[in-house]
């Protein structure tokens, strides 16, 4: 009995380091978030601006356009509204927001794996909930906090954890059951193959430990409530809404989005490409491809550990070495599915790994709780732990004392000029009509500066869908001719002349550089604007401004201004 007491107190005692290192990190985000009240991930700086355009009442893809499904406009009314309510940056309200739903998701995870019977000692939880946060400030340090990635993980990982348990015979309360289901829905329909993962991951503990009428617990109905309501609100909708998504914007999408495809073998087949972006003019090629290669084979291998750990007899954490390895590898299918090469499609593949190294870890350490640490396992926790206090540290510190920015540093210098000329030529509140078939630069440089959009088109991305073909041949090599433009595009620059006549933005911004984003190499929308005779029709109340490099800027005429608001 006294064996026993000392155990716990010494299991209680191996926890406290633990906590103050996830505590820390939340500190450190906080601290940034503060320093940074600006500071925002180009799509997420969308996302929250259709966020704010949905509590003016506007109708999603009629009043504004937008390529992805709803959802992610809704969350984001809530930081709009906090904002509007406490009359502070919305920006600022974004981070605090993903900053509480990180919070909530740590507290759900420690409540479930502290609640649970018999697997976890409260060293392996300070553990886990360590690895767990860690694994969002890998996503803050690459810029893509709030990411739909990001909060997909946030909301769902404390739910494959409770899965995972449910199928070892624990039992939880009503309450968390229905509050990790029910967030867990909402993370799985951000995007329509996070449903799909969901799913797998259920289907293969199912195929692993049987017992079917596990698929009905409580949080499983929770998450389809959640999923049917959603997929439910659709019939709710105004008609138009429903129109214009499923009867436009996604035949369109579906069609075109080839174009946002990847290219290369660093591009779309080497998720870890992305690694080094930030280095791109110092790095050769081949050098970034044998970095991003040995990364994806350094990854593949962990999981592959993992896995085979958890055939030992006896495994504790069996079901966590396959489930965390298989949401992996299926985040790593699904990126070369979609084919884009964007940074944030690799979290999902990402997260899970970190997840997968801290299980495993825990795995090769298993100890006998009623017996003193050995003096290796003693070593190995400590170097462990000093890593991990490193880690923080660093990540606090990097929140106290780099300068405040705005901007990633992978888009500062795109977005030097167009910033330039809205500053220059635009006041607080003004509409700003801006070409692009990125989001960046346009965003989040008019959120910043409190600009408002000027068009319903928030960012010009049919451009790119226009003129990609998916039927194998060659891409086209000339813009359509004016009398003879496809009834989509000649619809689409109708709309944009009628926001310009009826908006009244009082900058129009268009770049003048072949390419960008999804675009032939040729294809320059400046030259494209005149050729098709838009620029002479749209812009005949507007005066042509200094052009900031690549871009150039028409402000409407004084005599055809109007009063903000």
């Amino acid at each position: 009995m006294m064996e026993s007491g000392l155990s716990m107190e010494s299991d209680r005692r191996a926890s406290l380091p633990w906590m103050p290192l996830v505590a820390g990190m939340i500190l450190g985000a906080l601290l940034f978030a503060w320093r940074n009240p600006r500071w925002i991930n180009p799509d997420c700086a969308v996302n929250l601006c259709l966020g704010d355009l949905l509590l003016n009442g506007q109708i999603p893809y009629v009043d504004f356009v937008e390529i992805n499904p709803p959802l992610i406009m809704y969350v984001n009314t809530l930081p709009a509204l906090v904002a509007r309510v406490l009359d502070c940056g919305p920006i600022l309200c974004f981070q605090g927001l993903v900053i509480a739903v990180w919070i909530i998701s740590i507290l759900q995870l420690r409540a479930i794996l502290f609640f649970a019977s018999g697997p976890f000692r409260r060293e392996e939880v300070g553990i886990i909930l360590t690895a767990w946060s860690f694994s969002t400030i890998c996503v803050h340090l690459q810029d893509h906090f709030g990411q739909r990635e990001h909060l997909f993980l946030l909301f769902y990982i404390p739910f494959l954890v409770m899965r995972i348990l449910r199928h070892q015979g624990e039992r939880y309360r009503a309450p968390l059951t229905i509050l990790t289901g029910a967030l867990a829905g909402i993370g799985v329909s951000l995007k329509p193959h996070y449903l799909l993962a969901a799913i797998l991951a259920e289907a293969l503990l199912l195929l692993i430990r049987g017992g079917f009428r596990r698929s009905l617990d409580t949080e499983n109905l929770a998450l389809s409530a959640v999923v049917l309501a959603y997929v439910g609100h659709w019939l709710l909708v105004p008609a138009e809404m429903r129109e214009a998504f499923f009867g436009r914007w996604v035949p369109l999408v579906v069609d075109g989005y080839a174009a946002y495809d990847a290219k290369g073998l660093l591009g779309r087949w080497l998720p870890m490409a992305n690694l080094t972006w930030p280095f791109d003019t110092r790095w050769t090629r081949w050098p970034r491809i044998l970095l991003s290669a040995g990364v994806l084979l350094a990854e593949l291998a962990c999981l592959g550990l993992a896995v085979r750990s958890s055939l030992r007899p006896g495994s504790r954490f069996r079901l966590f070495l396959i489930s965390f390895p298989a949401l992996s590898i299926l985040g790593l299918l699904l990126y070369w599915v979609q084919g884009k090469g964007f940074p944030y499609h690799r979290i999902p593949m990402d997260l899970p790994v970190l997840m997968t190294l801290c299980f495993l870890y825990l795995e090769t350490s298993r100890v006998d709780a009623s017996r003193p640490p050995s003096p290796s396992r003693s070593i190995r926790q400590g170097l462990a732990y000093a890593a991990c206090a490193l880690l923080t540290v660093l990540f606090f510190a990097r929140a106290a004392i780099i300068p405040p920015r705005e901007v990633s540093p992978a888009v500062a210098e795109l977005d030097r000029g167009f910033r330039r000329l809205v500053e220059a030529h635009s006041g607080a509140n003004d509409p700003i009509l801006a070409f692009s078939t990125s989001v960046a630069p346009i965003f989040p440089t008019i959120l910043q500066l409190d600009r408002a959009p000027g068009s319903r088109y928030i960012w010009t991305f049919p451009l790119a869908l226009f003129y990609h073909r998916t039927d194998g041949k060659a891409a086209l090599s000339a813009y359509h001719a004016r009398d003879s433009l496809p009834e989509q595009e000649r619809r689409f620059l109708a709309e944009l002349g009628a926001d310009v006549a009826n908006r009244k933005p009082i900058l129009v911004v268009i770049p003048n550089r072949p390419g960008g984003q999804g675009l032939p190499e040729w294809f320059n929308i400046a030259e494209y604007l005149e050729s098709v005779g838009w620029m002479e029709e749209a812009l005949q109340g507007y005066e042509r401004v200094g052009g900031e490099g690549a871009w150039l800027g028409f402000r409407r005429k004084q005599s055809t201004e109007v009063p903000n608001g």
